[in-house]
């Protein structure tokens, strides 16, 4: 499987305030245009898993 972070986040042990900078990443990603279509996504889980 393709990661594009360097590590998973398990985030059960997170505090709420670490919550919110971990979502807090992602909303600026998405402000900033580092997204991908879900068309994009499921078409790269095709090819990666040969459906």
């Amino acid at each position: 499987m393709k990661q594009t972070r360097a590590q998973i986040l398990e985030i059960s042990p997170l505090t709420a305030e670490h919550m919110d900078i971990e979502l807090l990443k992602g909303y600026t990603d998405m402000l900033e245009g580092r997204t991908k279509s879900a068309e994009s996504v499921f078409s790269d889980i095709r090819m990666d898993y040969n459906l």
